[in-house]
């Protein structure tokens, strides 16, 4: 779906996250580093999507790019920290991103 999504609609920055996220999860981590990759060079700095393109690239590179998946989980911690609010779901979202950047680093508890 996310696929056809970019065919028709190929500067959806947004759905080219998502693709590599299903991409990754499908088993596809190739596949899942180039759309992550194209993907970045449709996002602004600083655009509400920058956040989950970093939420993702931790999460499809854990495995494969350790020291990679840290950095984006340190940004995307960052982001959400920096917001001046937070909602209940950004703040679950925020300590699962500090739970998984722990388990990279190794002081997981």
């Amino acid at each position: 779906v996310f696929e056809e999504s970019l065919r028709i609609h190929p500067e959806q920055a947004y759905t080219g996250v998502l693709t590599a996220r299903a991409l990754a999860k499908a088993g596809r981590p190739a596949e899942a580093e180039r759309a992550l990759a194209r993907a970045a060079t449709m996002i602004r700095p600083g655009a509400e999507e920058a956040a989950l393109l970093d939420r993702v690239t931790a999460e499809v590179m854990a495995r494969s790019a350790p020291a990679r998946a840290r950095a984006a989980w340190e940004r995307y911690i960052a982001r959400l920290r920096a917001a001046p609010e937070l909602t209940r779901a950004a703040q679950a979202d925020l300590l699962d991103a500090e739970r998984q950047l722990a388990s990279l680093t190794g002081t997981a508890r």
